[in-house]
């Protein structure tokens, strides 16, 4: 069984409208399921940025 750690989060006015907004289009069934979303998406980032540091630094 996995075991999930829940995190407390404020995000304002704002990102608790935008969530809303993606749940009722339908496209996420939650607001995990948009944070995750969110959440992959700046790890994909950050890996790049990595790959175009390491890069740089190669050259």
């Amino acid at each position: 069984m996995i075991k999930r750690k829940s995190a407390g989060v404020i995000l304002g006015k704002h990102f608790e409208e935008f969530l809303e907004c993606q749940i009722k289009s339908g496209r996420y069934g939650s607001k995990n399921e948009v944070l995750r979303a969110g959440l992959h998406l700046l790890e994909e980032r950050e890996i790049m940025l990595q790959a175009l540091r390491d890069n740089t630094e190669q050259t």
